[in-house]
């Protein structure tokens, strides 16, 4: 059994997927608001593993501005 830790205040759109012996995440739609630790946590009848990395988004000016202008519509 598998599970992930998302960071929170992210609009996180994850899918995941095992394949063989490697689980994999993937973030669609991803904007700076995603960024943060990710955690996954494992464990199965030989014991447990826990691995973390750190998701950083880098996007121009010009497109933060434009996401804050369409939240602002809302």
């Amino acid at each position: 059994m598998a599970c992930w830790n998302v960071p929170q205040g992210g609009g996180v759109s994850l899918s995941s997927t095992n394949q063989g012996m490697t689980l994999q995440l993937a973030i669609r739609s991803i904007t700076p608001d995603d960024a943060g630790t990710y955690t996954c946590k494992a464990r199965n009848r030989l014991g447990h593993d826990v691995e973390s990395s750190t998701l950083v988004v880098q996007c121009t000016l010009s497109t933060l501005l434009r996401r804050r202008r369409l939240r602002s519509r809302f």
